[in-house]
This record gives structure tokens, C-alpha cells and sequence, in this order.
């Protein structure tokens, strides 16, 4: 990405432009930040983060935009992940996530990283709608309509966010059998048993697969006002909150998706398929709930 088809200006580095779109954006502010650390000028900067508004300025934004959600999902997954296994292995030494085999762990790892390819596409999607003007998500709550307001549509955003997580896992990749085929969700299903899975299992889905389950993040912000800060902060949470859910502690009450519900989705492979919350799985009758009987590591088919 370069801006040799401009004229050498003569803004400080600290000079980089901001339009409303762009203004407080995680990964444009990110690379705005970078820049100007490492003496870019004006042009350059306004160039690689889409200000520039050419077609070519565009493209490089949107690559640079990629990238850095490239970088950050990795970041996410080798080095918070790492820590999450390792505190719940020493907080509960019997939990059956300590007793998962080296070699599947390893196999999750590289099902995981063959994905990572595609992942960022959900958090890119996000930031290039609020590019482009689509996004409906707001970067003050007076834009949102005041507090009340602000609130509100964040209550309305979060259940259409978790109702479109539940028909695409529910509908798409449950009980359509295309859907099964194409997408091969019975390969992350494979885990079963609490011995099986770790933080390491929660991004090791096929690649449209996990993508698709994603895909409600940035799709609500279409049809909804949300607070911009918000949604930022609730894609850094459905990252760590993939991976909690496999490692099976802690335990959380109804109607939270904890690792106790989760748990049963795998090993019924059915019912549960919520993402935060288990609220529309209770509307449409599919909730198992983690009673003691349930709760026996063993596996059963699906009912």
C-alpha cells in the first residue's frame, strides 16, 4: 500500500486525518497510531486507513483493516488462551479439561490456525460497514439517541445478536442437511467428553463454519443503533467467551450459556445453542439444562 501517486507533503506525522466514519475506530485508530510512531506522513496515513478516498485508498484499508484483526485473533487465542487453560487446569486439577490428550490438543490447535484465515472476516465486516456508512452503530451515546435511548437498543441489539446466533447454529448447521454437509459442524462435535475439549477446541471449527456463527456481529449493527464502543467490546468478549465455554468451569446460573450448558451441547450434540445466553433456546424448547444426570461425562447421540 503505498501513496507514491502523491505529492510529498508537508503535514507533522501527528497530522493524520480523521473523517466522522473513521473517528475512534479500533483497527484505523490502531494503524493511525502505528504510523505516526514510525514518522508516516500525512498522505501516507490518510492513504492506508480509506481517508483518502480513492479506490486504491479504499483497498488498502481494507487489507490493513484484515491484517490487523489477523494479528489480534491470534494474540487472542495463543496468548489469553493459554492463560485461560492454564488457571483453569491449576484452579481445578480435576477438571476433565486437564486431562485432555497432548496430541488433540494439538490436532484443535491446527484445525483452529488452518481456520484463522477466514475468522477475521467477522470483526473486519464490523469495521468496514462503519467505513462505508452502513454500519448503524453510533461513537457517542448522544448519537444514539441519550442514554435511555442508547440503552435500550443495545438490550434490542444483544437479543437480535443472539437470536441470529442461535438460528444459524440451531437451523444451518444442526437441522439443515445441507447445511450439515456443507459446512461439517459434526467435526468440531467429535469432542464429546470433558476430556476432549479445552480453549484450544473453541475456534476449532471448518472455516465457514465458524465464520458463519460469527457473522450476526456485524449483520445486527445493520439494523440496529448501537454504541460503536459496545460492539467492540462485545467482539473481544465472544472471543474469550468461545473459548471459556469448552473448557468446562466455571459453572454459571440460567440464563447465561455458561460451560456447564455448553458441555451438553456436546455431549447431546443437540439443544443449547445459544452463544451469551440460553433465552431462545428456552423460547424454542431446545435447552438442556445441566442436572446431575445430565451432567455424567459420558457421551449420548443426539436427541
Amino acid at each position: 500500500c503505498s501513496d507514491d501517486h502523491a505529492q510529498v507533503d508537508r503535514f507533522r506525522p501527528a497530522d493524520c486525518p480523521q473523517s466522522s466514519k473513521t473517528e475512534r475506530m479500533l483497527a484505523v485508530e490502531a494503524v493511525q497510531r502505528a504510523l505516526r510512531a514510525f514518522g508516516a506522513s500525512a498522505a501516507t496515513c490518510a492513504y492506508a486507513t480509506g481517508a483518502e478516498g480513492s479506490p486504491g485508498s479504499s483497498l488498502c484499508a481494507a487489507l490493513v483493516i484484515f491484517l490487523f484483526y489477523s494479528v489480534a485473533i491470534r494474540l487472542l487465542y495463543y496468548g489469553v488462551g493459554a492463560l485461560m487453560q492454564r488457571a483453569a487446569e491449576e484452579l481445578a486439577s480435576n477438571c476433565g479439561t486437564g486431562r485432555t490428550p497432548t496430541e488433540l490438543r494439538r490436532l484443535h490447535r491446527a484445525e483452529s490456525e488452518a481456520a484463522f484465515f477466514l475468522y477475521p472476516s467477522v470483526a473486519f465486516l464490523s469495521e468496514w460497514f462503519q467505513l462505508k456508512g452502513l454500519s448503524r452503530t453510533c461513537m457517542t451515546i448522544s448519537e444514539c439517541g441519550g442514554p435511555a435511548q442508547a440503552l435500550l437498543n443495545t438490550v434490542v441489539w444483544f437479543f437480535v445478536f443472539e437470536l441470529g446466533v442461535f438460528l444459524v447454529h440451531w437451523g444451518v448447521l444442526h437441522k439443515l442437511e445441507w447445511g450439515k454437509r456443507a459446512f461439517k459442524h459434526s467435526r468440531h462435535h467429535a469432542a464429546k467428553r470433558s476430556t476432549e475439549m479445552t480453549v484450544w477446541t473453541g475456534f476449532a471449527f471448518e472455516a465457514i463454519d465458524g465464520t458463519l456463527q460469527g457473522l450476526p456481529l456485524p449483520l445486527a449493527q445493520l439494523l440496529v443503533p448501537v454504541p460503536y464502543q459496545f460492539v467492540t467490546c462485545l467482539g473481544l468478549v465472544l472471543g474469550l467467551w468461545t473459548m471459556y465455554i469448552h473448557i468446562g468451569i466455571p459453572h454459571l446460573p440460567w440464563p447465561l450459556m455458561g460451560a456447564d450448558y455448553h458441555f451438553l451441547h456436546h455431549k447431546f450434540n443437540s439443544g443449547n445453542y445459544g452463544m451469551f445466553t440460553v433465552l431462545w433456546d428456552t423460547v424454542f424448547g431446545t435447552i438442556k439444562y445441566p442436572t446431575p444426570e445430565n451432567m455424567q461425562n459420558t457421551p449420548n447421540k443426539a436427541q
